[in-house]
């Protein structure tokens, strides 16, 4: 039979889309296509009866379908239980949230592999006599922990049964009368949680995937192009990831003991490349029996350069002939393209609006390039950023109030006025605490200038993200976000804490109103709460 796709079809109260987007649809689709005449309820009930959760309307396991299908004849019926369940390997592209069943909105906490990013950089720790001679480097306890969490997070998310691609936040808990002690022991119980993960991933060792030894040294020989200053932050912050899960003891060699997949390909390296050939990794991955298996699933792969996932963007290189190919993989991202995409099109908010990013957004992601991505924010090369923990004391000993720089050039989607508000509005006199704002410093001055402030801003440009926010993080300056979206666009930490557990976020027109006010709003927080702002930051 040939199935109406101009004929809406309903799952208990739930309406189905009329042409067949939710994913669900496109499992049954697939069924009553490959067997000429089985009905719809009987492909329901198929999947039904091998516990595909994701085709009942959370009422009844679905019975609505089941007494359909025992309608139909006895024949049909028993042959309709025989048929295997079609596994995620059904690619769907897009999906109407507001109408997916209550049973399948389940909540995927994903996005702790930011952690790694903030706390890869070794520490070094003198212990006795020798330890000072030899200043033997350690792995911090927080990488561990983190691993552990972004290993149990990824696995809920990839598991082989269907979940929906939107990524609810992590629900905020009250702090009653400003208590240090109930803090901290819900960072201690998070910690806990963290500890008693046992998830373990392989990672690809394929030269032609990883491009190491000769096909590498090939690589490497390649002039770089202009891209390359452009990407060098994602490009860093790629190979650092990598290089951390490589030497977590989370990691098997032995593929048949993992849960997770990771092919280390160098994407943003790749990018920058004046060749850009993604066609070498590319098929090697394909090609390979674990990829084949599980046709993407369970697999995660790390790309934060900015521009690779951006579907307005996609023709530029070749990776555009592989997008489809790859798409039931998780892409670790500098922000969230299925969050974004969903957010615009399929959000139960209908008042749900981007402003001045709206139209853009609209006009240059209409859909999302792959099945889930994890936004890990836009980081930097820990290197350049020396870990500095927050603390009480760091902050009392900071000579400036507020750190702010930002470039003279002008910022797309109306952003300009936000990024140079602090600067051309604030006079800095004996009337506003001592602050380092202005249109840049030396790299050194800058560094050690951001390094002693109080509070970071934050603030959008381009895009809802910037830089700043890792940046702050790492020196343990508490962040001042002031971007109305980037809760949505990017966030990080998003599984184990909120963005207002550990920033301060400002609204961005009372910034344009008066940005000496709104930024003067800051000293009055009271002792406990920069105390339980430092605590969040310093778990971050």
């Amino acid at each position: 039979m040939r199935y109406n796709y101009n004929k809406a079809e309903f799952c208990g109260d739930r309406q189905w889309l009329l042409n067949g987007d939710f994913s669900c649809n496109k499992r049954v689709l697939y069924l009553i296509k490959t067997y000429d005449d089985l009905s719809i309820p009987e492909a329901k009930k198929s999947l039904l009866d091998q516990n595909c959760t994701c085709v009942g309307d959370g009422v009844g396991s679905g019975a609505d379908h089941r007494s359909a299908a025992i309608a139909s004849s006895a024949v049909a019926v028993a042959r309709a239980s025989t048929i295997p369940a079609v596994k995620e390997d059904v690619q769907t592209y897009d999906y109407d949230y507001s109408n997916t069943s209550t049973a399948t909105k389940k909540v995927v906490v994903v996005l702790s592999l930011a952690l790694l990013v903030m706390t890869f950089g070794f520490r070094k720790r003198r212990a006795g006599a020798r330890a000072r001679a030899s200043r033997a480097r350690r792995v911090p306890f927080a990488v561990i922990i983190t691993v552990l969490f972004t290993a149990r997070n990824i696995f809920y998310a990839l598991s082989g049964q269907y979940m929906d691609t939107y990524i609810k936040y992590l629900q905020p808990y009250e702090v009653q009368n400003n208590c240090i002690k109930e803090v901290e022991q819900h960072l201690q119980q998070v910690e806990h949680t963290l500890q008693a993960i046992h998830i373990r991933y392989y990672m690809y060792d394929d030269p032609d995937i990883t491009l190491t030894g000769e096909t590498r040294a090939a690589f490497e020989l390649i002039d770089r192009n202009g891209r390359k200053d452009r990407y060098k932050h994602e490009e860093e912050n790629d190979r650092q990831m990598i290089l951390a899960l490589e030497k977590s003891s989370l990691r098997t060699l032995n593929a048949n003991e993992a849960q997770l997949f990771i092919p280390p390909i160098p994407m943003s390296s790749i990018l920058i490349s004046k060749s850009s050939d993604f066609k070498t990794p590319m098929d090697a991955l394909l090609n390979h029996p674990i990829f084949q298996r599980n046709l993407g699933n369970n697999h995660l792969l790390i790309s934060t350069c900015f521009a690779l996932h951006r579907y307005h963007y996609r023709a530029y290189t070749q990776l555009k002939d592989y997008y489809h190919l790859i798409y039931n993989m998780t892409i670790v991202q500098s922000w969230d393209p299925v969050a974004v995409h969903n957010d615009l099109f399929h959000s139960s908010d209908k008042s749900s609006n981007w402003g001045d990013y709206h139209s853009t957004l609209v006009k240059e992601e209409p859909t999302s390039l792959s099945r889930r991505s994890i936004s890990v924010g836009l980081g930097s090369n820990n290197h350049d950023f020396p870990l500095n923990h927050a603390t009480m004391e760091k902050f009392n000993s900071s000579t400036n109030f507020i750190f702010y720089h930002s470039r003279t050039e002008p910022s797309f989607n109306n952003s300009t006025i936000y990024r140079h508000a602090p600067i051309t509005n604030i006079t800095l006199d004996n009337n506003f605490p001592k602050s380092s704002i202005g249109w840049g410093l030396d790299p050194d001055e800058w560094l050690e200038e951001f390094s002693r402030s109080q509070f970071c801003l934050m603030i959008r440009g381009d895009s809802p993200h910037s830089h700043a926010l890792w940046r702050s993080i790492r020196v343990g300056c508490i962040p001042v976000i002031i971007s109305k979206h980037l809760p949505v666009y990017a966030p990080i930490f998003k599984s184990t804490l909120n963005m207002s557990d550990y920033a301060v976020i400002l609204d961005e027109e009372e910034l344009l109103r008066n940005a000496t006010k709104a930024l003067l709003t800051l000293r009055e927080m009271t002792i406990q709460q920069v105390e339980i702002k430092l605590l969040h930051l310093a778990f971050a």
